[in-house]
């Protein structure tokens, strides 16, 4: 008996604990037809709130090679770039995740502040760096847009890179699972208790 409540527990909460909605995904390997391009404006999912930003990658002034497309947020006109979704993120908990690098002809620090709701926090990337995968688990509480902004006083041609940006809901434990759990949890407590 108590293997089979084992079993039933561990595989409501696995098929729960697994199942994420993907909500938001963009490597941006799509846009301009997967060319790079400097100076670019046309994104699915974004809008440039300021300045510039380049669209780079597959061959054309490829840092990160096998890496598809990605964005130097410091565009080639020289205005530090930042972008925001085009569309409202719901109230509910996300997992955040995006790949940040850094432009190896500019390789001075570049920095980036990502923000979401009560959410924001600042990256800052020096030198020559691999890509590094970046995952954060955010509580949003009223509808908002998600933003990349470098700082203005950084006015030369290249800064941060950004790639792979997912924003993905977590559900919250289903009521049969937290019964499930419940139950359990009265079960092992009274086979103890009688053995005690």
């Amino acid at each position: 008996m108590m293997f089979r409540l084992t079993a039933l527990l561990t595989l409501l909460l696995t098929a729960n604990a697994s199942y994420v909605n993907a909500d938001f995904v963009d490597s941006f390997d799509v846009e301009n037809g997967g060319t790079g391009v400097l100076d670019y404006t046309n994104f699915e999912n974004f809008v440039i709130t300021a300045g510039s930003v380049d669209l780079l990658g597959n061959g054309f002034f490829d840092y990160y090679p096998g890496n598809g497309l990605y964005l130097d947020l410091n565009g080639t006109s020289g205005g530090s770039g930042s972008i925001e979704t085009n569309f409202d993120i719901a109230p509910g908990l996300y997992r955040l995740s995006f790949n940040l690098g850094n432009n190896r002809d500019f390789a001075a620090e570049n920095m980036v502040t990502v923000s979401l709701d009560g959410y924001s926090e600042t990256f800052s990337r020096t030198g020559v760096v691999s890509l590094e995968s970046i995952e954060r688990l955010i509580t949003v509480t009223s509808s908002s847009r998600l933003s990349f902004v470098t700082p203005s006083s950084d006015a030369d041609l290249g800064g941060i890179v950004l790639d792979s940006v997912a924003v993905t809901s977590v559900p919250e434990p289903s009521s049969s699972v937290m019964l499930a759990a419940l139950a359990f949890s009265m079960f092992t407590w009274r086979r103890h208790a009688k053995r005690a």
